[in-house]
């Protein structure tokens, strides 16, 4: 057996479940802190007693929120969350194998011919695959200004401030994901649609859920099509220049 392929598999569930935990995490704190703050918000307006076109205005602007948030917020922190997953997992697994690499004993066979990198050739590989993990985010930051957004506190806008932001973020990312990893669909069939998995189906590539008993071919609904990527194109990056810098500070000098 493939070690380096069994230590991706098993890196990939982990960075997988981690960041759904972390994204779970948060969704459930964003819901819950908003929940309480306009059940807050609305039996103030009903103790006070203010049935009057301000504070029907009040609820109708929570009720917008709310559906911004389930439409707009979190379907847009969801896919940021996935570009990091696949990110970290792909660098992860460069960086892995080279260190399960770099423990084989001194007496290991080798390729005729083939020496071994030495450790100054490593570590510049090291420091190459962090550039390349944050130079997406770097795009997405040039482009969309997605840290931006992340760092900003949605409290101190209206709610059409932050649906105006989003959908302009929103179509900027889009545009990143497009240029480089021009994601599609696994399956061509609709959400709702009738599907037949076959034998032999990849486990990966399609996940079966609801009562899944005895052999493939099996028949169902499909409630997500899925996504995969249809290219992966990896910029080159000049020799200089810091790992860690998602984006550059600007400066304006008068």
């Amino acid at each position: 057996m493939n070690p380096v392929k069994t230590c991706s598999r098993r890196l990939f569930w982990v960075i997988l479940i981690f960041m759904l935990l972390v994204f779970a995490g948060m969704t459930a704190a964003a819901y819950f802190g908003l929940n309480f703050m306009s059940e807050r918000i609305l039996t103030t307006v009903a103790d006070a007693d203010l049935q009057t076109p301000g504070g029907n205005e009040i609820s109708q602007h929570i009720a917008a929120f709310y559906d911004m948030f389930h439409r707009i917020i979190i379907p847009s922190v969801g896919g940021a969350f996935l570009i990091f997953t696949l990110l970290t997992w792909f660098f992860s697994k460069r960086s892995t194998a080279n260190v399960i690499r770099s423990m084989q004993p001194a007496g290991a066979k080798r390729k005729p011919g083939k020496k071994e990198p030495t450790e100054d050739i490593r570590k510049e590989q090291l420091r190459r695959d962090r550039r390349l993990f944050v130079h997406l985010l770097n795009v997405l930051q040039r482009e969309g200004r997605l840290m931006d957004f992340f760092s900003e506190d949605l409290s101190l806008y209206e709610d059409a401030q932050i649906g105006a932001a989003v959908r302009s973020i929103q179509e900027n990312c889009k545009k990143v994901v497009d240029k480089y990893l021009a994601p599609g669909a696994v399956v061509s069939e609709n959400e709702g649609d009738q599907i037949t998995v076959e034998k032999g189906f990849d486990p990966n590539a399609v996940r079966l859920t609801g009562n899944v008993t005895g052999e493939p071919p099996f028949t169902g609904i499909v409630r997500h099509r899925g996504w995969k990527s249809g290219k992966v194109e990896l910029p080159i990056l000049a020799d200089t220049g810091s790992p860690d810098v998602i984006a550059p500070a600007e400066v304006e000098v008068g």
